[in-house]
């Protein structure tokens, strides 16, 4: 049996939460910004608030696959669009992309209680971290793991939109130990290695091999991207749990 962690990493969309439903805010996504633009002084016409739509929509989905390891620049998606409709941007876009954003929060469901599930392993003494790949900007990501009910039972959370960077490349596996053994050590219980922290998540090559290249040990779920055997995987995980929920019998 699989040793009990002293630290679980959680990946989010496909493991701890349904992402169905974001397609749905594309358009108003993009809608919110185009108000914020126009509040800010800036033209847009019809035609540009169409295509900024369409751009953001197929951007956000190119970025969104395992193969794109470069996370979504709202900063550069902006100036690419207000360069192709010949329009002036704010010289601060703060507000537009908070904006752009807000319509977001609330798309994620989770897959059943998972506050209920996260509190058994937390009072077995496991320490709790989610990493995810999302473009979405941090702060806002914050807003959502609250509202979900688990941020007050993670140590440490880290989305992909703070690296510029998705999984699996190496940079995410790096930041998230520093982070998780900056969280276990101070609590006073000692170095964090590698082997002591169990990633979790529903896709192979990202919550899997990644994790394993690092150090890490590892559990798929069958809850998300993933719903095939063991031995078709190349880099076969230390676990495999059918949902999260599992979890808890594993060790208590």
């Amino acid at each position: 049996m699989l040793r009990k962690p002293r630290l679980i990493i959680f990946d989010w969309g496909g493991t701890l939460v349904h992402t169905q439903r974001e397609p749905a805010v594309f358009g108003p996504c993009a809608r919110g910004a185009v108000d914020a633009l126009r509040a800010a002084g800036v033209p847009v016409d019809a035609a540009a608030a169409d295509n900024l739509r369409r751009t953001f929509e197929e951007t956000w989905r190119a970025r969104n696959t395992i193969a794109c390891q470069e996370e979504f620049d709202p900063v550069g998606f902006f100036q690419d669009w207000a360069a192709r409709e010949r329009v002036a941007l704010p010289e601060r876009l703060d507000a537009v992309i908070d904006a752009l954003w807000q319509p977001w929060v609330g798309c994620l469901e989770p897959l059943g209680d998972i506050v209920a599930t996260l509190e058994r392993l937390a009072a077995q003494g496991i320490a709790l971290g989610l990493v995810s790949n999302c473009a979405t900007v941090p702060h806002v990501c914050h807003v959502e793991i609250a509202r979900q009910g688990i941020a007050p039972l993670l140590a440490f959370s880290l989305f992909s939109s703070e690296l510029g960077v998705r999984k699996p490349h190496p940079r995410v596996y790096e930041v998230a130990l520093a982070r998780a053994a900056d969280a276990v050590d101070g609590n006073g219980s000692g170095g964090l290695a590698p082997g002591d922290v169990l990633f979790v998540g529903d896709t192979p090559s990202a919550d899997v091999a990644g994790p394993a290249r690092a150090g890490m040990k590892t559990g798929l779920v069958r809850t998300g991207n993933w719903r095939g055997e063991v031995a078709e995987l190349v880099h076969p995980p230390d676990l495999v749990v059918e949902t999260v929920h599992e979890l808890p019998r594993v060790w208590g």
